[in-house]
């Protein structure tokens, strides 16, 4: 698989080159188009804002103390997609919320929102709030 990061004229064209060379050799393709942007500043913010929500409700049920650091490692190991970075010739795969584009923090977000509401928490999603315009684009 061929992963192509459109940003410019001169990457559009090399995309439609190697497409028309799979093509010429008889290859089928399919292509997926999708916003990757990093995640966004906004979206960081309101995971923090969440952690920090998190963390007396935990305390409140099971008298357990957490940090908001201890949340996000912690949701980073259940819903976190893995990205593999290469070293060379050596390929790692790193659990980052950082190297997320915003369509995976959309989804990330969505799946601590569910396991908080699952597990009888409530978090805030401002009204205002970027995750809540993004989740009613996906939900159209």
């Amino acid at each position: 698989m061929t992963e192509f990061f459109i940003t410019s004229e001169h990457s559009w064209l090399g995309f439609v080159s190697h497409c028309q060379d799979m093509l010429e050799d008889g290859k089928t393709i399919k292509v997926v188009v999708k916003d990757a942007r990093k995640r966004s500043l906004r979206q960081n913010s309101l995971l923090w804002m969440w952690y920090s929500e998190l963390v007396p409700q935990i305390r409140q049920r099971s008298g357990e103390t957490y940090s908001t650091e201890d949340l996000h490692e912690y949701f980073k190991s259940r819903f976190c997609p893995t990205k593999e970075l290469k070293f060379g010739a050596k390929v790692i795969t790193a659990l980052s919320t950082t190297r997320l584009d915003t369509g995976e923090m959309t989804r990330y977000l969505d799946q601590i929102h569910e396991w908080s509401c699952g597990s009888g928490m409530k978090l805030t999603i401002p009204v205002d709030c970027e995750y809540r315009e993004l989740t009613e684009l996906q939900n159209r």
